[in-house]
């Protein structure tokens, strides 16, 4: 029988594990989070991160990047090389996480935080030498908050930038449509509606019309009309331009945290 333990309550780990009807553990470093978590779902509350290691077969790795290295030696101590595992920690790669784990058994995700909304995109990756069962349910755990990309691990840093990292950007391109729209007189928090239901209107237009971007922003834009003009002060300010570098660099921090995250297991 499946018991899964999730390790670390923050954001995304209490997300997920929200979606589970699994019995399990659940443990933070803030008790009165791993407790919040429990309540409601079939989780108890592991006093100790040995506890929840030791107790549950498949383990879900929800801390941040940084935190891992002081508790590699806990989790090896408690029995990480007999269990499967499911990592959520950004810039941490596969290979990393066998060496510091003791086990090939491991599913890599990249959600974003709409997981409590059950709209995440995901991506995911197994190490080269975990059982294809693994990664089938991974794959359907993920599907329980949101949609799921199965990827080469070398993807992941650009996916990041695309999706984990770029609902950031969306947002911050509706929060300037809102801006602009209440320059014109529209309240903001009715302008940031009316822009993130345009938003979805477009996102039906890319998805069903089957008609690419270009062709789509042909189709609304008539010759010296509004559209025409916003889009040439688009270009003016150079947003492909901008949003292409912000992808760029976006993905070149991927790769520095997930060296940095190598480095620190090399040095050990």
């Amino acid at each position: 029988m499946r018991k899964v333990g999730m390790i670390g309550c923050g954001v995304m780990g209490s997300a997920i594990a929200r979606t589970l009807q699994d019995e399990g553990f659940v443990y933070d470093i803030d008790p009165e989070r791993a407790r919040a978590l429990a309540d409601g779902t079939r989780f108890q509350v592991a006093e100790t991160l040995e506890t929840v290691v030791k107790k549950c077969n498949l383990l879900i790795l929800a801390v941040k990047p940084q935190t891992l290295s002081s508790i590699y030696p806990v989790l090896r101590q408690a029995g990480s090389k007999e269990k499967r595992w499911i990592s959520i920690a950004a810039g941490v790669s596969t290979s990393t996480l066998a060496e510091n784990l003791g086990t090939t058994e491991i599913v890599r995700y990249m959600p974003n935080i709409a997981a409590r909304y059950k709209q995440s995109v995901t991506a995911v990756a197994a190490h080269r030498e975990a059982g294809r069962e693994l990664l089938e349910e991974a794959k359907t755990i993920a599907l329980g908050f949101g949609r799921v990309h199965v990827l080469d691990e070398r993807l992941f840093d650009g996916f990041t930038a695309i999706s984990g990292s770029a609902v950031a950007f969306i947002i911050k391109f509706l929060d300037s449509l809102a801006q602009g729209g209440a320059d014109e007189g529209l309240a903001y928090p009715l302008g940031l509606t009316i822009a993130a239901e345009t938003a979805e209107s477009a996102v039906t237009l890319i998805e069903e019309s089957g008609l690419q971007p270009r062709d789509l922003i042909n189709r609304v834009s008539s010759a010296g009309g509004t559209t025409v003009e916003g889009i040439k002060a688009l270009n003016d300010g150079n947003l492909q331009a901008t949003v292409m570098d912000a992808v760029r660099k976006t993905a070149q921090r991927s790769r520095e945290l997930e060296e940095a995250a190598a480095n620190h297991t090399e040095r050990k």
